[in-house]
């Protein structure tokens, strides 16, 4: 069975399959597959991932900073792919579900 990689970054998301269990960096990099993401499936990814037990009034109704928690989420992922944002690691993702 192959070894499976999953690389996230702001803006897209990469799968990666390797060939037995020591397959070479140039080997796994040239058998990556990716698929570019919409910001709304993005953002759809990201509150899977991060709020597992929130409910859509938590995610569509209740304001953080004056915006629904999908709004802030969209917008800082914006940011973040034009690199002027911050930094979406598990700081900012422990804040988010503490606010």
């Amino acid at each position: 069975m192959p070894d499976i990689f999953i690389v996230v970054s702001c803006s897209r998301i990469a799968v990666v399959m390797a060939k037995g269990p020591r397959a070479s960096t140039a080997a796994v990099a040239s058998q990556t597959k990716q698929r570019s993401l919409s910001i709304e499936q993005l953002v759809n990814k990201k509150l899977y991932d991060n709020f597992k037990g929130f409910g859509p009034s938590e995610t569509d109704c209740k304001l953080v900073a004056g915006k629904t928690l999908r709004q802030k989420i969209k917008e800082d992922l914006e940011a973040c792919a034009a690199h002027k944002g911050p930094a979406m690691g598990g700081i900012y993702w422990r804040r988010l579900r503490e606010e």
